[in-house]
């Protein structure tokens, strides 16, 4: 998928733009847990590089950026 954000947008806007376009409830987790450095349910790379919790909301994004967001699975 492909979005069109204004220059200067961060992974948070992403993360607002998304829930627009797939019209998300406000008590979706994606949107719910999307508060910086608060802990969340999805992680977020950048280009192949997983962001910390503490940089992830507020990165800033350039234009050919590869967002990928997905859950961390744990268990055995």
């Amino acid at each position: 998928m492909t979005l069109e954000l204004p220059g200067g947008s961060t992974i948070g806007q992403l993360v607002q733009e998304l829930a627009r376009a797939y019209s998300l409830p406000a008590s979706s987790p994606l949107l719910r847990e999307s508060i910086p450095g608060q802990w969340r349910p999805y992680r977020f790379t950048l280009n192949g590089r997983l962001l910390t919790y503490d940089e992830d909301l507020g990165t800033p994004l350039a234009e050919g950026d590869a967002v990928t967001i997905f859950m961390p699975m744990v268990g055995g």
